[in-house]
């Protein structure tokens, strides 16, 4: 959701930062470029979703793994 986020905010040029909306680092999570390269071009295929329809769309196995 965090990189989904990102995505639109660019739309209004406004930069958004995954870690920044997640505060990854916090929590021992990997890096938001590591979440960007596992779900690839997701965010841009699913930008005209609600967030309740991606929530139920499985990820990813490479976002699933890491």
């Amino acid at each position: 959701m965090a990189l989904h986020l990102r995505h639109r905010g660019r739309e209004y040029r406004v930069l958004l930062l995954a870690n920044d909306l997640c505060g990854g680092p916090r929590y021992g999570l990997s890096p938001g470029t590591c979440y960007r390269a596992a779900l690839d071009n997701e965010p841009t295929r699913m930008a005209h979703l609600t967030f309740r329809e991606i929530k139920a769309i499985e990820p990813p196995e490479p976002f699933t793994t890491l």
